[in-house]
């Protein structure tokens, strides 16, 4: 065989072995005739941030969201002041009616640093609820606002008693725990 005819073949074999990796690789989304591909794909925020070359969009929402009845005072969660400011009982929300003999408590807090939303959120519903003098209630529902978002608020959702009293919002157990007197 000559040295001419050898490259050939060794550079066509090359081609045809790097088009089969290539086509390997990507076999998610190459259909060949008479095959169908499916592809499933599961998406985890872990960390949110502002990037820091990337100036942030301020949001207004249409209406000031607020509850009728003013609280003041601050919790920490997470390493971040959290500000509790209003709170709201509904019989019904958001298509669901509370309980026999209960009512969701709507409490608002203040929003946060974009960068700390995801770790307050998922700290204010594993460790946050209400107490009155014999039962604790968990937060059932957690929404976490921006500071991108103006006149939006985050809220914790809870449903207690119609008639409790001396409520109190509980962040954390324990002797650390952080307590917030509710009216």
């Amino acid at each position: 065989m000559r040295r001419s005819t050898l490259i050939l073949v060794i550079v066509l074999a090359a081609v045809v072995i790097g088009g089969a990796v290539y086509l390997w690789v990507n076999r998610d989304w190459l259909s060949l005739p008479g095959t169908t591909n499916t592809t499933t794909t599961t998406n985890t925020v872990t960390n949110i941030a502002t990037a820091t070359n990337t100036p942030a969009e301020t949001i207004t929402a249409p209406v000031n969201a607020q509850g009728n009845t003013p609280v003041s005072g601050k919790i920490n969660v997470a390493g971040t002041d959290i500000t509790v400011s209003s709170l709201q009982r509904y019989d019904t929300y958001q298509g669901a009616t509370a309980e026999k003999g209960m009512v969701y408590l709507q409490v608002y807090i203040e929003p946060v640093a974009p960068a700390v939303v995801t770790a307050v959120s998922r700290a204010l519903l594993a460790d946050t609820r209400v107490l009155d003098t014999k039962t604790s209630y968990p937060a059932q529902t957690v929404k976490v606002s921006s500071t991108l978002s103006k006149n939006d608020r985050g809220f914790l959702i809870f449903q207690v008693p119609v008639a409790a009293k001396n409520l109190k919002l509980e962040y954390g157990s324990g002797p650390s725990a952080q307590h917030l007197d509710l009216p």
